[in-house]
């Protein structure tokens, strides 16, 4: 009787928490969403005697326990999920189970979705970022390059193309979030004018896919990399070539430029073999260092907001977190089931974000190198997610052609 009664609660509670979300999907989050405050100093003695209530013997205490890890919330994941695996009574792993699903549903969820993107044969939208402000978003797919208001969901097609076969994966923003560099698989690169919606500028230098692109943030100077394996550093206002860094011979795959522009991280990748990211002075084209570990392609490389470490995710399933200035690997994060396509440091630079297509958002506690959060998998997976300046929203693509907006409750 005591887990019937349990389960049939919990259950209505799970069921509300998974159903509707704050905005209608294809419509625009509702306005001043407050932030549901959370106990983030909740000593670990506290948590472990709460999560030592769920299996009281008294319904009352039970109920009480889990109304307060749920209260606690992000920081009490992490217990309340080893209870679910490692707890001896089924029905206190099946209790934590459902209460881990409940918290994980107010932390992360979704508010909003924006149409729009669409391709033959492949409808995806590839990237996405998110202006200085966090009022619009930006994003990349086959039929072109779309600017999206975050509060109305209304998107501009700023620069379309025809021929929806020339993927476009690689997207990056200036500092102000005036203009954007995009590259395409035919090896050309446009230079976009968000404020006006508008293409400023096309410009051609490799011979193949373009992956990887940044700007600096006045927006005068780009870098990308391609399939060609080489690296070209631009003038972003005439489209003239400043400078090639020398071609090792490996695919570029992704490029991240440090926050105060002097150092490049660029992912070196050949197919189905191990991944070397090498960082580069921009000024000279030089290497400086170079990170080895990843054992197949890196998909994306991100630097922390401080400019002292580095997250790589990879085809290996992994992501892994490294030191600059030491050129060490800190933690490698496992937890992913198959590619992990995106990842991205929260603004405090002590937690990120990754996504991939196992379907699963994944959320890591960088100081520990801990898994503390995992959605249940979606079908079709992510290809690219973004954390927006307030860290309290997050951004994603996928191969459905949504662009998906995300409130964070951390």
């Amino acid at each position: 009787m005591r887990s019937t009664i349990f389960n049939s609660l919990f259950l209505t509670v799970i069921g509300v928490a998974f159903g509707p979300g704050a905005a209608a999907r294809g419509q625009a989050p509702a306005p001043g969403d407050a932030k549901k405050p959370t106990a983030a100093k909740t000593d670990e003695k506290v948590i472990r005697g709460l999560i030592k209530q769920l299996g009281d013997d008294d319904f009352t205490t039970r109920e009480t326990a889990a109304k307060r890890l749920q209260a606690i919330g992000v920081v009490a994941l992490e217990f309340v999920r080893e209870t679910s695996r490692t707890a001896n009574d089924a029905e206190v792993r099946q209790r934590a189970d459902l209460l881990y699903k409940r918290i994980v549903s107010e932390v992360l969820r979704e508010v909003a979705v924006y149409k729009g993107h669409f391709g033959v044969p492949f409808p995806w939208a590839t990237r996405v970022a998110a202006t200085p402000d966090g009022k619009q978003l930006v994003s990349c797919g086959f039929d072109g390059v779309r600017l999206w208001d975050r509060d109305t969901g209304k998107g501009n097609l700023i620069l379309a193309d025809p021929d929806t076969r020339k993927s476009r994966f690689a997207l990056g923003l200036s500092g102000d979030g005036r203009r954007a560099l995009v590259g395409r698989s035919d090896g050309t690169v446009s230079v976009l004018d968000l404020v006006a919606g508008r293409e400023l500028l096309q410009f051609a230098g490799h011979r193949g896919e373009v992956w990887g692109a940044v700007l600096s943030r006045d927006g005068s100077r780009g870098v990308t990399g391609g399939w060609d394996g080489a690296i070209h550093v631009w003038n972003a206002k005439d489209g003239t070539r400043v400078r090639t860094f020398p071609n090792l011979g490996d695919k570029i795959r992704c490029l991240a430029l440090h926050p105060d522009g002097r150092l490049l991280a660029a992912a070196h990748v050949r197919d189905n073999q191990p991944a070397v990211l090498r960082l580069y002075d921009l000024d000279d084209g030089q290497e400086t260092s170079a990170l080895a570990g990843h054992e197949k392609e890196i998909t994306v490389v991100a630097f922390s907001p401080d400019g002292k470490r580095l997250l790589s995710s990879s085809f290996d399933g992994t992501i892994r977190h490294w030191d600059v200035a030491k050129s060490k690997e800190l933690h490698c994060l496992r937890g992913h089931v198959s590619w992990v396509e995106g990842v991205a440091f929260c603004p405090d630079g002590q937690r990120a974000l990754s996504c991939g297509l196992d379907g699963t958002f994944r959320l890591w506690d960088l100081r520990r190198g801990l898994e503390l959060l995992c959605t249940e998998p979606a079908q079709g997976g992510y290809l690219s997610v973004a954390i927006l300046p307030d860290g309290r929203h997050a951004v994603t693509t996928g191969k459905d052609g949504m662009v998906r907006l995300w409130r964070l409750d951390l």
